[in-house]
């Protein structure tokens, strides 16, 4: 019987894997997305097979079981009560229960449902001309995509539905930009609340016409207000330092001598300023090489490398055809990063949390200089 049942959960996965082949064929034959394309959508589909062939994988994200229990309770009994776990881990399989794929039997399967939402999504920007061929084998070619869209976990989810609010945000259609952002919120809080307030400041600028320079104005007085409100500058000071704190306190081990600094670390003063500013540089290529302690480590370095160089060369592509739009997408990734920045002391974590922002700026970027067509100034 047992025999049998690996065979039933064998095939299961064939059947995932050739449903995602067929959708791939019937777009590239209805001539959505080009020949390489369809083969790194081929090729992408092999993550899940090859990555839950080595245990390790599954020791560095043991949180994937988690989820496939929900998705398949959920999936068998349609009830929600008898979902465990956080509440962000029962939404997420909420979410990821309705997705067409035949067999969840384990982790095998069930991580199809994020390389068809993965799959999918692609489709659906390049027939919309949000992105180009070339520039979704760019992303195609990321290796933290082919990493975490291989596993059971909620970034590829984050990344669907960031990259669709900002579609509908710039579509004018704020309701279901906001369905989305909501959507994020019940699975990453912290994640969609920044975004939301970078949204708020791209309605700001490019709909509602107010001048960059009136932004900068208000938030100027914004900070004159919280310096001479003592008491809420310092609530609020206390509470972001004890996160650093107790964040890197747990990364070396609870030894507070190898911590190096104490909860004080941020102040309203300009040293604080400029930490906060080289902390969100940093975030953008932790871990360094030199630093780097393992192998994986080492492929993240040269893959943050890689991805700057590819940020900032479409980055001065766009910033040719339109200067706010790049200082938009710069200060914003800039906020966006900051808390993690400072708060996510753990290198792996770190990279994990990066990687949805980063990928969703890159989506950002493509998206602006597909639909911005280039002032020329006489």
């Amino acid at each position: 019987m047992e025999n049998l049942n690996d065979h039933f959960l064998s095939f299961g996965i064939y059947v995932n894997f050739l449903l995602l082949i067929y959708i791939s064929y019937k777009s590239y034959t209805s001539k959505i997305i080009s020949k390489e394309i369809l083969y790194l959508f081929i090729l992408t589909c092999f993550g899940p097979i090859l990555f839950h062939n080595f245990l390790i994988i599954d020791s560095f994200f043991p949180d994937q079981g988690g989820y496939l229990d929900n998705i398949r309770e959920y999936r068998e009994s349609r009830e929600q009560s008898k979902l465990r776990h956080a509440d962000t881990n029962k939404y997420l399989s909420l979410i990821l229960s309705i997705i067409p794929i035949p067999s969840v039997e384990n982790l095998y399967g069930a991580t199809f449902l994020n390389k068809f939402l993965l799959i999918f999504f692609l489709i659906y920007l390049i027939k919309f001309n949000y992105i180009k061929n070339n520039q979704a084998v760019i992303l195609l070619l990321y290796p933290s995509l082919f990493l975490y869209s291989s596993l059971m976990l909620k970034e590829t989810t984050i990344i669907f539905f960031l990259s669709i609010s900002y579609i509908f945000l710039v579509k004018d259609k704020y309701l279901y930009s906001l369905l989305c952002l909501f959507l994020v919120s019940i699975i990453k809080p912290h994640l969609s609340i920044l975004f939301g307030i970078a949204y708020l400041f791209y309605t700001m600028q490019f709909k509602a016409k107010i001048k960059f320079k009136y932004i900068l104005l208000t938030i100027f007085f914004i900070g004159i207000i919280l310096y001479f409100e003592k008491n809420l500058l310092s609530n609020l000071l206390s509470q972001l330092n004890q996160f650093i704190y107790n964040f890197h306190l747990e990364n070396v081990n609870y030894n507070k001598e190898e911590l190096g600094f104490t909860k004080e670390l941020i102040k309203f003063d300009l040293s604080s300023i400029f930490y906060l500013f080289s902390q969100s540089l940093l975030f953008w290529f932790k871990p360094f090489l030199h630093n780097a302690e393992n192998l994986p480590q080492m492929i993240q370095s040269f893959e943050n490398i890689f991805v700057m160089i590819i940020i900032l060369y479409y980055l001065k592509k766009l910033y040719s055809k339109n200067i706010a739009k790049t200082y938009y997408i710069i200060l914003s990734a800039f906020f966006v990063s900051v808390p993690y920045a400072l708060i996510v002391a753990n290198v792996g974590t770190l990279a994990r949390y990066r990687f949805s922002i980063v990928f969703v700026f890159i989506l950002i970027i493509f998206i602006e200089l597909n639909r911005t067509k280039k002032k020329y100034v006489r």
